[in-house]
């Protein structure tokens, strides 16, 4: 009885040090698998958190394309969604950034050129600011996953999904870009004309609906 009861004791005090470990390391495992499920690397300055897996990170930077963009955010509430992790085994997040900015990385030609011919370069231009950015991320075994994505600036507005099937090597985007009559005026004429619509508030937008291979997709847009 006396040896049941211990073995009893050892688990629930190994359980505990799990969970106490996992949680003061909650946010670095969570970086980790980040980093290692997408083409991201993602740091950030200071992190406060509680046990419902809510983190409140100051300062957080994430690399793009290897280093040819960073995203950096002065404020990130993101929340950790439990019952997707055990109801569906993926690591699911609800994002809200604040003060979001785009500065470039290593030279990058693509986004260093004007942007009058490219209304899709447009969201993506070194030193745009986006006031709000918020999204749902989940990581799956095979897949990333970005839902209700919704980006707010005062000449930008981007809001859609986008599916990464990795181990297919195919993306599924439908992401619409809207722009605001001051930054449409600057694009191209042919590119007003064809591939935007003037929405009711006079901005004016298009959108991007591709499947099929990430490398096709920039050769496209």
């Amino acid at each position: 009885m006396k040896r049941t009861l211990s073995k009893v004791l050892f688990v629930l005090i190994a359980i505990f040090l799990f969970f106490c470990v996992s949680f003061m390391f909650m946010d670095d495992i969570i970086v980790l698998i980040v980093n290692n499920s997408t083409s991201l690397e993602v740091s950030y300055e200071k992190c406060s958190k509680d046990i419902r897996g809510r983190f409140i990170v100051d300062d957080m930077k994430a690399a793009l394309d290897e280093g040819a963009l960073f995203v950096y955010a002065r404020k990130a509430d993101i929340r950790m969604d439990w019952e997707a992790l055990a109801r569906d085994k993926v690591l699911a997040l609800d994002c809200d950034l604040e003060d979001v900015t785009l500065e470039p990385g290593k030279k990058d030609v693509s986004r260093s050129a004007s942007p009058e011919d490219n209304v899709f370069s447009v969201p993506f231009l070194p030193g745009r600011k986006y006031d709000k950015v918020s999204f749902r991320v989940e990581l799956g075994h095979n897949s990333v996953k970005v839902n209700n994505m919704l980006a707010l600036s005062p000449d930008v507005r981007i809001k859609g999904d986008y599916v990464n099937r990795l181990e297919a090597g195919i993306v599924n985007i439908n992401i619409k870009i809207s722009v605001s009559p001051a930054i449409a005026h600057e694009l191209n004429d042919i590119i007003t004309k064809n591939m935007l619509s003037e929405e009711d508030d006079g901005w004016y937008s298009t959108v991007i609906n591709f499947e099929g291979n990430p490398v096709f997709l920039k050769a496209l847009y």
